[in-house]
């Protein structure tokens, strides 16, 4: 519950006991068993060349580029969004991403982010939201960031060691010192973008190519896309696909044709139009809406001294 008291912009009150529930203790054997996540995401069918680069073996298709990966990611990705400038002077960022794969476009937002600092406001934090379908395990992270240069690497151990276990729905990883909220949806690309809401700033879709994996690239998707988008908004791709394009411009986006990276000859970078929804769910009924961001400095008081408040009170002062 949303209200204002004094000058408190947030009360969030809880109540978790019934008259006359009496709690019972735990034993240590339930603290020690996770509850259940529900079902577990596919695995990946890879194939490995002989650089070690992974190969999707059912959409016959390579997880980044054999001989640069971080050039190609940096060209298509955050040079076609924008990036680091498209975030300066902002307390707030986010991105969102079709297809997450080994995590390589999140570690260089990620180092990006990081290395930019000083162009933001103190306190400034970067979500990062992103699908994948067929989540990797650890150990074949692990294979993968072989191939990342060393400057990469620390953050590619963090990803690795917050990686979270391979079951279908959300999973968050924060890095408060970096000001950093990862969201990663385990789940098909349309259900994930459904359920969500977020005024979406950059967008990388890196599925992968449309033609063996065209579920990433329906219009339903870029649809929801477009509709998650701030008035703006920067999206790019490693894909220059003629049905893409024209996808997105009956969207109401503005595309335009770059030059490819390496051997390929061309990618797209595209700006959402201007009239594109800031609030996703501005349609619902007055209660039904979420409220607005608060900025870092805002008050907000927790009445409460459970365990649900308790959490919202160190999640809250995590988030700054």
């Amino acid at each position: 519950m949303r209200i204002s008291v004094g000058r408190a912009r947030c009360v969030a009150v809880f109540f978790a006991r019934r008259p006359g529930y009496k709690p019972e203790r735990m034993s240590d054997s339930d603290l020690s068993q996770p509850p259940h996540p529900g079902p577990r995401t596919p695995r990946p069918a890879l194939d490995w060349d002989a650089e070690g680069t992974p190969r999707a073996r059912g959409f016959a298709d390579a997880y980044f580029d054999r001989a640069d990966p971080v050039g190609e990611t940096r060209h298509v990705f955050l040079d076609g969004c924008g990036l680091p400038d498209g975030w300066a002077d902002r307390n707030r960022f986010t991105i969102g991403e079709t297809g997450f794969g080994t995590g390589l476009n999140f570690l260089l937002a990620a180092q990006l982010w990081a290395q930019t600092g000083d162009a933001r406001p103190v306190g400034a934090s970067l979500s990062f939201f992103s699908v994948e379908g067929f989540p990797m395990s650890v150990a074949e992270l692990t294979r993968a960031h072989a191939r990342l240069p060393d400057d990469l690497q620390p953050l590619a151990a963090r990803l690795r060691a917050d990686w979270p276990p391979p079951y279908h729905g959300r999973h968050m990883i924060r890095w408060p010192d970096l000001g950093i909220e990862l969201t990663l949806a385990f789940e098909p690309v349309e259900a994930a973008l459904d359920g969500l809401e977020a005024p979406v700033d950059a967008w990388f879709l890196d599925g992968f190519a449309p033609a063996r994996n065209p579920a990433m690239w329906g219009e339903p998707v870029l649809a929801r896309v477009i509709a998650l988008s701030r008035p703006g908004a920067r999206l790019a791709s490693f894909t220059a696909a003629g049905a893409v394009r024209r996808t997105l411009e009956s969207l109401g986006a503005v595309v335009t044709r770059r030059s490819g990276f390496a051997a390929k000859r061309h990618c797209i970078a595209a700006r959402a139009p201007d009239g594109a929804p800031a609030s996703v769910g501005s349609d619902r009924p007055p209660w039904a809406r979420r409220p607005a961001a608060m900025e870092p400095e805002a008050e907000i008081l927790v009445l409460g001294g459970g365990i649900a408040a308790r959490w919202a009170t160190a999640a809250l002062a995590e988030a700054g």
